[in-house]
């Protein structure tokens, strides 16, 4: 039998977890495969396909309405987190056509055109673009993609900011950051 050092939090006993909203939610738990931090307010994440790993935030859950997974080949996950007012969504390709297809994809995904600009990896390159729809909704679109053709996971990123000026300028510059 597994020691609670080594059991994944879907094993554990709910009132043993870190006291954070990602811990409270069972279906979130799932893909959590620690309670250990991986930075400060993040927790290792495994997704559903095991094909890629994140850091996933401790205010975070995933609408199991909007989690999708098709035989391995596609996933697609939905992250609230309602404490930055924000929403991330994930999605895995199993097979990409080209960078210029993902991009594509993405710029139709939010009906604008993006202007991206493109980070070199050792096993991978990563393509992000800002967005704006109006005063207060805001975020960040990424593509990162395999040297391999192995694959793709999109990002996006939207959040709003609805108060004071001064505050949303910090808000984003936080989020940027992040």
């Amino acid at each position: 039998m597994a020691s609670e050092k080594t059991k994944k939090p879907s094993e554990m006993n709910p009132e043993d977890l870190p006291d954070v909203r990602a811990f409270q939610d069972e279906f979130t738990r799932r893909f959590l495969q620690s309670t250990e931090e991986t930075k400060p307010g993040y927790y290792p994440f495994l997704s559903g396909t095991g094909k890629y790993e994140m850091d996933f935030p401790e205010g975070g859950i995933i609408d199991k309405r909007a989690y999708s997974l098709e035989e391995k080949r596609f996933e697609a996950i939905a992250i609230s987190d309602k404490e930055n007012s924000s929403l991330i969504k994930v999605t895995h390709y199993s097979f990409i056509d080209s960078p210029s297809s993902a991009m594509d994809t993405l710029e139709k995904r939010l009906n604008m055109e993006l202007n991206f600009a493109k980070k070199e990896m050792k096993s991978h390159d990563i393509y992000t673009a800002p967005f704006q729809y109006d005063e207060g909704t805001y975020g960040y679109v990424a593509s990162l993609i395999s040297k391999e053709k192995k694959g793709e996971i999109q990002i996006v990123y939207s959040a709003e900011c609805n108060k004071n000026k001064t505050h949303c300028i910090k808000t984003k510059k936080r989020n940027k950051k992040e």
